[in-house]
């Protein structure tokens, strides 16, 4: 099988699966595939298993298969290029207004930039978003005399999916949430605060084994929570209870006793004069 173009063009309930499903068609000699699932509007098939190395020509290959959201991050793209006096080689419009993923779109893009693309070459992806995939992408549209593949991607853009950053100070002054794009850095808040205590930082976990990098991670593709460290600060000098120093033996107690001997000897010795006296 060398040419597929147009055969399902328009087969607006296609959908083929099963055990004979159309994702298991030898394809290692297709070299044409233009319109092949154009307006194929049910069709949603994983086709990422294809071989397309010999693949040349691939417009709108799937334009308009509206229901389409498959990875074709697999596929190796070797022989895609736009040739010299045949305008319909490449891939112009090949993925228009179909459902593909930001997921499996950044996939896509991220896996052939790792491939050795032909240039020139011209990619329609109208109306599919990337997010993950902006470095990847950009060096696909490079030049090849800078160092990139020397692509044209029509009509898709950048979508960053916002999610949540709530802050848990751990008993310590409230810190508000923000929005932040997924694979946005974003900058730290202001430290919260605790009375006895010093902030040491943000962690993703409450066992505080990993600690939020503010220059160099980015935001998830979910929501994420950090958790505030504190540091048990040291009990100052003012706040510990004064030891009272020892006192030396009391003295009074003994004073004492000695004048209670004193006054009994004599109230005995006038008594003895008082009996002398009477005789």
């Amino acid at each position: 099988m060398t040419d597929t173009a147009a055969m399902f063009n328009g087969a607006s309930a296609f959908n083929n699966g099963g055990s004979d499903s159309i994702a298991n068609w030898n394809t290692s000699n297709l070299v044409i595939a233009n319109d092949m699932f154009r307006k194929a509007a049910s069709f949603n098939q994983p086709i990422g298993s294809w071989d397309m190395k010999k693949v040349q020509f691939l417009v709108r290959f799937l334009s308009d298969a509206t229901s389409f959201n498959q990875s074709l991050a697999a596929w190796r793209l070797d022989s895609l290029v736009i040739l010299p006096g045949k305008p319909l080689s490449g891939a112009a419009a090949a993925l228009d207004h179909t459902a593909i993923s930001r997921q499996n779109y950044d996939a896509m893009l991220i896996a052939w930039n790792a491939q050795n693309l032909k240039s020139p070459m011209s990619l329609g992806a109208a109306g599919l978003k990337f997010c993950a995939a902006a470095s990847a992408r950009a060096n696909i549209l490079k030049p090849v005399v800078d160092g990139g593949h020397g692509w044209v991607i029509t009509s898709d853009g950048r979508l960053c999916t916002k999610h949540k950053v709530t802050f848990d100070s751990q008993s310590g002054s409230a810190v508000p949430n923000k929005m932040v794009g997924y694979t946005y850095p974003f900058r730290p808040p202001v430290a919260p605060t605790r009375p006895g205590y010093t902030f040491a930082g943000w962690y993703t976990d409450t066992a505080f084994t990993t600690a939020w990098d503010f220059a160099n991670d980015t935001m998830p593709d979910n929501d994420l929570t950090l958790y505030a460290k504190w540091t048990k600060n040291p009990a100052s000098a003012s706040t510990l209870s004064p030891e009272l120093p020892k006192s030396p033996g009391v003295r009074l107690a003994e004073t004492g006793s000695n004048t209670v001997l004193f006054v009994l000897a004599a109230s005995i010795f006038v008594a003895s004069g008082i009996v002398l006296f009477k005789k």
